[in-house]
């Protein structure tokens, strides 16, 4: 469970390492993916990093 404050701050977070990352950055976002909080932010990311579109 997040508090309102972290899960935007984590959100941000998982948007700047889909512009910074690498793929070694995909394999950490993968462990995010099924989050309720922060799976959609890890999955726009690991597109981003991988070239997959929407």
């Amino acid at each position: 469970m997040y508090l309102r404050g972290e899960k935007r701050l984590a959100g941000y977070v998982m948007q700047m390492l889909g512009i910074v990352g690498d793929e070694d950055t995909v394999e950490l976002l993968r462990g995010f993916v099924d989050d309720p909080a922060l799976g959609a932010a890890a999955i726009e990311s690991i597109k981003r990093l991988t070239g997959e579109t929407a």
